[in-house]
């Protein structure tokens, strides 16, 4: 089974008022796809996203929960679509998806309104996670929600009160979450659940910040390798590659979770072309224990930009993020930018309030410059030995196992 957002579009209307949730069937002896059901919406379907069993979508400015219900009458089951055949490819306004959740046979069924959720300027992105989820709107950064089954009402938990323009959203647990803007940042967020203080408490803290001079527009949980590493698994450590176009990527990431790495690519040619790494201040606030025993604290997140690149964000121990980011430091005092632009300055998050960037990236390294350590002369490799005061093979052994799932 699938299930589709759709949108009516009229040339008199700034905004969709019309809007379809279409079940669908794949019949793979005639290959068709059989109607099932519709839901009637007041408006464009921008996201679909699984729940606990239910369906939440998003329909202009209002989030909806849904749910399956079979049919009680006759007279129902005789209004529900008659099973018509769509042969064909199929489009829609939001991205369809297979169901696995919904029932083996729901002919004399349909999707039925359980509760709705008001207060934004049009979500236009759903990520879930327990029972929690994620909305990302177009102007008005993230919130958290979730659905009381108690009051069968859908609740405000925190929010951040900023005024991000998201064009990608994910969960990594339930209290950490990671999502890109229209000014080509990465972000992770960090729930405040220690705080006495209950404003805090329902304030989402930007706890991770990296320029990546990217679009992204889709982020998902998932690796572009088979198997990671038993090395890997054991320190916790983990690494991530981009590449554009057609060409291969691959990436990983270990257990534990101390930081978070992303990545992004400068060049189809290049082999493991780029990593990046960030780290969240919710993991050091976390202890390594409880990261561990997490399965979703340590999974690694794809991330797919409109220009090709194929991006992972992966958790790292702290220990190794903290040597990393002193290569970064070295390296960017050996290696010059082009035009003498600072490495410091390019990474700094670009904010639409400001015309200069202020302040630096937080608990970012990026990859794309560690990665140098493996191609530089041996001058240069000396003067990076001496600024960390380490010998030239360690640097490299440890770069080199950090680069090694790519």
């Amino acid at each position: 089974y699938y299930v589709v957002g759709t949108a009516f579009i009229r040339a008199h209307e700034d905004e969709p008022t019309r809007g379809r949730v279409l079940v669908l069937e794949y019949l793979p002896t005639k290959k068709t796809l059989t109607l099932v059901a519709e839901f009637q919406t007041n408006g464009a379907v921008y996201c679909l996203a699984p729940f606990n069993g239910r369906l939440l979508i998003s329909v202009n400015s209002v989030v909806e929960l849904l749910e399956w219900r079979q049919h009680t009458t006759e007279a129902a089951a005789a209004a529900a679509p008659q099973g018509r055949s769509i042969r064909g490819d199929f489009g829609s306004s939001s991205a369809s998806s297979p169901s696995p959740s919904l029932s083996s046979s729901l002919r004399g069924g349909k999707l039925e309104r359980i509760a709705s959720h008001r207060g934004h300027i049009i979500a236009i992105l759903i990520a879930t996670h327990g029972d929690y989820f994620v909305v990302g709107d177009l102007m008005k950064s993230v919130m958290l929600l979730m659905f009381k089954e108690e009051s069968g009402t859908i609740v405000e938990v925190a929010r951040e009160y900023g005024n991000k323009w998201m064009t990608s959203v994910e969960m990594v647990d339930e209290k950490v979450y990671l999502g890109t803007d229209d000014n080509l940042n990465l972000y992770t967020w960090k729930r405040n659940v220690a705080s006495i203080n209950e404003e805090e408490r329902q304030s989402l803290q930007v706890s991770g910040s990296f320029h990546l001079g990217e679009l992204v527009n889709a982020i998902r949980r998932g690796s572009l390798v088979m198997r990671i590493p038993e090395d890997h698994k054991s320190s916790g450590s983990g690494v991530c590659s981009a590449r554009r176009g057609a060409a291969a990527a691959a990436a990983g990431g270990g257990g534990g979770g101390g930081t978070t790495r992303a990545s992004s690519s400068s060049s189809s040619s290049s082999s493991s072309s780029s990593s990046s790494s960030s780290s969240s201040s919710s993991s050091s606030s976390s202890s390594s224990s409880s990261s561990s025993s997490s399965p979703h604290s340590s999974s690694s997140h794809l991330f797919g930009t409109v220009n090709g690149v194929i991006g992972v964000v992966a958790p790292i121990k702290r220990k190794q993020y903290h040597f990393l980011k002193s290569v970064e430091r070295a390296l960017a005092r050996v290696v010059k930018g082009v035009g003498g632009l600072r490495h410091n300055m390019f990474r700094s998050p670009a904010l639409r309030s400001q015309e200069m960037k202020l302040e630096e990236s937080k608990h970012f390294v990026d990859g794309d410059l560690v990665e140098k350590v493996l191609t530089l002369n041996p001058e240069d490799m000396q003067k990076i030995s001496q600024i960390l005061k380490q010998p030239v093979e360690r640097i490299i052994r440890r770069v080199e196992a950090a680069a090694r799932v790519h």
